[in-house]
């Protein structure tokens, strides 16, 4: 097996940036405090600048639509 470091490769994804490789060992604890100073990290990020009690930030549009037996044909073909 060439190539293969460690089973199961672990990834951890976040939205708009490349996958992060694991490189610890693959026990529980490590796994999930990595899992959790991803998570940290993620809320930091997410939160920097804003002012506590509430968002000021306009939400986006959602980019889905809702499919269904009437509008399929429509929506789709």
């Amino acid at each position: 097996m060439v190539g293969i470091k460690g089973f199961p490769t672990i990834k951890v994804f976040v939205l708009g940036k490349p996958p992060v490789d694991y490189q610890g060992t693959r026990d529980v604890k490590p796994i999930a405090e990595i899992a959790l100073q991803q998570v940290k990290a993620l809320l930091k990020e997410r939160l920097k600048g804003k002012a506590s009690g509430g968002s000021t930030e306009k939400s986006k549009p959602s980019a889905s639509i809702e499919l269904n037996s009437r509008n399929f044909d429509d929506m789709v073909l």
